[in-house]
């Protein structure tokens, strides 16, 4: 039986951080293929990377941690050069930082929505929530009548970008995702001046899969400097979306 260089990625952090990673070596990949050179794409089955068993699940080939160091990898630096990284026919292993969308075309955009929606037991929890946000606020509201707006205590940033961000969406219903509800209660509304002429919702989702496809959900999105919301609406389906970031 014919066997083919192993190549993997380093993946790790939030699932943003990771849909880069995982974006990056399928476009490597395809890359490959056209030059006429075969792999085996193999991630290292990482238990703390919660994200295998729930978003990504089933779609990738697993290597338990003592294959994984028994293989002679190559380790490429994830900025190098593509191209030249195609020419190395052992088995590689990418690392490093890469946030960029601008690899990713029209089919690898169609990939990475797959991904990201491929598992029922994420996609089904997220779209009825989706489905009772909406009715929370009336039976009769719109998906454009809703802005999502992404604030984290431990990343926050100028309350006065939120402030704007508000009164330039201009819209009614404010669903808000963050990561302590009480903060953002009792620490920040008053600040960014939300008031009587908005409504809010708190997603209160335990489930960083289910939360970030319900992100993905929405059409107008306040986002924060994250890789995890920038991910959510850039997939985000909707062909005039309004995404206002810092």
């Amino acid at each position: 039986m014919k066997t083919y260089p192993y190549i993997t990625i380093k993946v790790e952090g939030d699932i943003g951080e990771q849909l880069y990673q995982i974006s990056y070596i399928i476009n490597f990949m395809r890359k490959s293929k056209k030059s006429k050179i075969r792999r085996q794409l193999v991630f290292l089955n990482d238990n703390e990377n919660t994200y295998w068993n729930t978003l990504f699940n089933g779609l990738f080939t697993f290597i338990d941690k003592e294959k994984y160091d028994s293989i002679n990898f190559t380790k490429v630096d994830i900025n190098y050069d593509i191209e030249k990284s195609i020419t190395i026919l052992d088995n590689i292993v990418f690392e490093g930082c890469l946030k960029s969308f601008t690899y990713i075309d029209k089919s690898l955009y169609s990939k990475m929505l797959n991904i990201v929606y491929n598992n029922e037991d994420v996609m089904y929890p997220a779209y009825y929530k989706y489905r009772d946000i909406l009715d929370n606020f009336s039976d009769k509201t719109l998906d454009d009548e809703m802005v999502s707006l992404h604030i984290s205590k431990k990343d926050l940033i100028d309350i006065e970008y939120y402030k704007n961000s508000l009164e330039n969406m201009n819209k009614k219903y404010v669903v808000i995702f963050t990561d302590d509800i009480y903060w953002f209660s009792n620490k920040v509304l008053d600040k960014i001046n939300i008031d009587s002429k908005y409504n809010l919702y708190y997603v209160n989702e335990n489930d960083k899969s289910v939360e970030f496809v319900l992100m993905s959900m929405f059409k107008n999105h306040i986002i924060e400097k994250t890789s995890y919301s920038l991910w959510a609406s850039y997939i985000s389906y909707y062909k005039n979306k309004v995404v206002l970031t810092p």
